[in-house]
């Protein structure tokens, strides 16, 4: 498993969408990911954001201790704000591409199905 990259509701649109977001440099570690009607988006960002959680060397604060927040954070009602804050605070301090990106399917999904993070802590897809 790679780095995640972004949540998209349609990964094989015709016209790419722009992602102004991105760091030009991290562009080769998106991945496309196929989930079925039947999945919750917050469980498929808990689980590629706990592949980071995992892989983070410990090196810098901002992965070591971000992540693991960020993915606390993410089993608690969600608070969208809050949880983009830290994504974006990760983003901008890691010193690797790992914790660089481990926040983008997290920003991109609050981005594409903000409503999946207007309800209770744990999904009711097929991994919840």
């Amino acid at each position: 498993m790679r780095a995640p990259g972004p949540v998209d509701p349609a990964p094989f649109r015709r016209f790419p969408r722009e992602r102004t977001w991105l760091l030009p440099a991290l562009d080769a570690v998106q991945r496309a990911v196929a989930l079925d009607q039947e999945a919750a988006v917050l469980d498929a960002v808990r689980i590629l954001l706990s592949f980071n959680v995992r892989e983070s060397c410990g090196k810098c604060t901002p992965c070591r201790e971000g992540t693991a927040r960020l993915l606390t954070l993410l089993d608690q009602p969600v608070d969208a704000s809050r949880v983009k804050s830290l994504s974006e605070i990760i983003q901008v301090a890691s010193l690797c591409g790992l914790g660089q990106a481990a926040p983008y399917s997290v920003l991109s999904a609050i981005d594409e199905f903000p409503d999946e993070f207007n309800h209770s802590a744990r999904g009711s897809g097929a991994w919840a």
